[in-house]
């Protein structure tokens, strides 16, 4: 089995003036997201053998990942 390991970036400073509208992943991205994340990790999945080779297909995984993901990082 092949393990990966995923790594966050937080920025810790003074704020940042952006033309950017930032806001937190709401249910209704979820279709726009798994399409991004399918294409930037479709190669590099394929070729290490991992499978599922798709990141969620449902709604349900992806937050089953996410609430992992919290669990992991709380405990460090």
């Amino acid at each position: 089995m092949t393990n990966i390991i995923a790594h966050t970036m937080e920025y810790i400073g003074d704020n940042i003036h952006t033309s950017l509208v930032l806001r937190k992943y709401t249910n209704s991205d979820f279709n726009i997201y798994k399409t991004i994340y399918e294409d930037c990790f479709w190669e590099m999945r394929t070729a290490l053998q991992l499978t599922p080779v798709n990141c969620c297909d449902t709604k349900e995984q992806l937050n089953k990942k996410r609430i992992t993901s919290i669990s992991m990082r709380k405990r460090v």
